[in-house]
């Protein structure tokens, strides 16, 4: 979340970021609490990683739309977010793979 909140800073959409810091904060919460309820297991990366893209998806047209005063001009940046998180999903699951087959999960636990 700090890291997201802070490209938001640096690459000037500077209002994004109190907004992106809480819906990348849920999103990690999100997925956490469901792979641990999953104790790990793959269907538990793949739930916790499409609830946290449905939070990422709902929380900025949600943020954009709200606080922002965009109103329902918000909805044209939800095919992106879709986008954005199928690829993210898609990513985060193919490097949780590579890190299990590696070892690397258990070296960090």
């Amino acid at each position: 979340g700090i890291g997201s909140m802070l490209a938001d800073i640096l690459l000037g959409y500077a209002h994004y970021a109190p907004g992106t810091l809480a819906i990348k904060g849920l999103m990690a919460l999100a997925a956490a609490l469901i792979l641990k309820s999953m104790n790990g297991s793959r269907v538990g990366y793949l739930a916790g990683g499409a609830a946290a893209e449905c939070i990422m998806v709902a929380g900025y047209f949600g943020y954009a739309s709200l606080l922002l005063g965009k109103g329902l001009a918000a909805a044209a940046s939800i095919p992106g977010n879709i986008v954005q998180g199928a690829v993210g999903l898609a990513v985060g699951l193919a490097l949780a793979a590579v890190m299990e087959r590696s070892k690397l999960t258990a070296k960090l636990v």
